[in-house]
């Protein structure tokens, strides 16, 4: 992949954020993530506008929910 293609990527994450900014949300962090086989690597690419620590905040009790979904899940399928 060629710088410049990244580059466009990366301008598709940054129009995405603002076009969610525009809507009234507050706070917005898109991460993307893109496998490059050609040259067996991973680009990683995060953009966002508002609070960082809220952001880290909502994704961590996102993280912890799922967590317990699985935890539940696991219960229900052992009590079955």
């Amino acid at each position: 992949m060629t710088s410049e293609q990244l580059e466009k990527k990366k301008e598709f994450i940054e129009n995405q954020v603002k076009f969610i900014k525009s809507q009234g949300f507050h706070s917005v962090r898109l991460f993307a993530t893109l496998h490059d086989s050609e040259e067996e690597v991973t680009h990683s690419y995060t953009n966002g506008r508002g609070n960082v620590q809220a952001q880290i905040g909502h994704v961590r009790d996102w993280l912890i929910r799922q967590d317990e979904y699985v935890r539940v899940d696991a219960r229900k399928d052992v009590n079955s």
